[in-house]
């Protein structure tokens, strides 16, 4: 269709994307770089790679309105459990 696709990785929790693959070059096997002031880590990794995606930065939610418990499940640390 000639329409550039741009592929990111974000959810509701961490403020919009996480990273975003620019197109500069084109790769269609990533989701791209994290954006400035954001840190991803793959934690409890498996032989091949596959783990659990973990983000920081300064738009990741300080938490869940009036959910502490709710949000100790996902926040430890500054770091999101996505």
């Amino acid at each position: 269709m000639g329409i550039p696709v741009v592929i990111g990785y974000g959810l509701t929790e961490a403020g919009t994307v996480v990273t975003v693959n620019d197109l500069n070059p084109y790769r269609g096997d990533t989701v791209g770089k994290t954006v400035p002031g954001t840190h991803v880590e793959i934690r409890n990794a498996d032989e091949t790679g596959v783990g659990e995606v973990w983000v920081s930065g300064p738009t990741v939610m300080q938490g869940y309105l009036h959910e502490p418990e709710k949000t100790g499940e996902v926040i430890q640390d500054g770091w999101l459990a996505t």
